[in-house]
Order: structure tokens, then C-alpha cells, then sequence
């Protein structure tokens, strides 16, 4: 790096000021590099465990675009892939 970027550098992260050390997303302790983003094995697999018994969802919307392409299944199936061409 040049000498005019450092002073950018660090010019740029005086204005945005310092976050600061980084928090678990679980509990809010500090972050440890080997868990990231959560402070320990613990917190990682309370986590886990979230999303593994649903405790966590991602909301779906509901997609009504493939209705009008709905082939009937008593069709062929040469005739069902020719009509989605």
C-alpha cells in the first residue's frame, strides 16, 4: 500500500468510529475467531439446534407463477416436455 492509502485507511475508520470488539450471536459475549460468529462450541450448537428442530424459519412465500404451466399427468410425457419448450 501507498502512504496515501494508509491515511485513507485510517481516515475512513476514524469516521466510521470503532465497532468495537464482536459479540456472540446467541448470548452477546465476546466472539472467539474458532466459534465465529459465536463465543463457544456451546452457544454453536444451541444454535444448530434451533434450526434443526425448526426453532428458526425462513419465511416462504407462496409462488403462484407454476400454476399456469401445470401439465395434466394423464398427458404423455413426450407431450408434457415439448409444452414447457
Amino acid at each position: 500500500m501507498t502512504q496515501d492509502t494508509d491515511k485513507a485507511t485510517e481516515w475512513n475508520r476514524a469516521k466510521r468510529g470503532s465497532p468495537g470488539p464482536r459479540k456472540c450471536v446467541r448470548c452477546g459475549a465476546p466472539m472467539l475467531a474458532r466459534w465465529r460468529p459465536f463465543c463457544s462450541k456451546r452457544c454453536a450448537d444451541l444454535d444448530l439446534g434451533q434450526w434443526l428442530t425448526e426453532g428458526y424459519r425462513i419465511p416462504a412465500t407462496t409462488d403462484t407463477t407454476g400454476e399456469d404451466e401445470a401439465v395434466p399427468e394423464d398427458e404423455p410425457p413426450d407431450d408434457r416436455q415439448q409444452r414447457r419448450l
